[in-house]
């Protein structure tokens, strides 16, 4: 069953995983054009869009548990914490993508 939010490409899999696009990438060539006030514009916009999309996916998906499951689906609600302990192990082992410094600033954006 393929249930999905209009605009929200949903996978053929009995998750609640959906994956539009939160953000924007401006390449190096252009950002270096803008003046430091249209950065700071496009920042601040690029980042109320991000988190606009990030809460209609979570009001999608908690629609769409609670649809499931008055369908008679099971739906599992992930431990998000036992979760990203358990991937960081690979993000941060031998078959790393990148070094534990690289990842560390990844973490630290936000």
């Amino acid at each position: 069953m393929i249930v999905g939010a209009p605009g929200l490409a949903v996978p053929a899999t009995r998750t609640l995983s959906l994956c539009p696009p939160t953000s924007t990438i401006v390449g190096g060539p252009t950002w270096n054009k803008l003046s430091d006030a249209d950065k700071k514009i496009f920042a601040e916009v690029l980042g109320e869009a991000a988190a606009r999309a990030t809460a209609q996916i979570v009001e999608v998906e908690q629609k769409l548990g609670a649809e499931f499951s008055k369908r008679g689906k099971e739906v599992v609600k992930v431990d998000r914490t036992a979760f990203r302990d358990a991937v960081a192990k690979l993000h941060n082992g031998p078959d790393a993508t990148w070094d534990k410094a690289t990842y560390d600033k990844l973490q630290a954006l936000k």
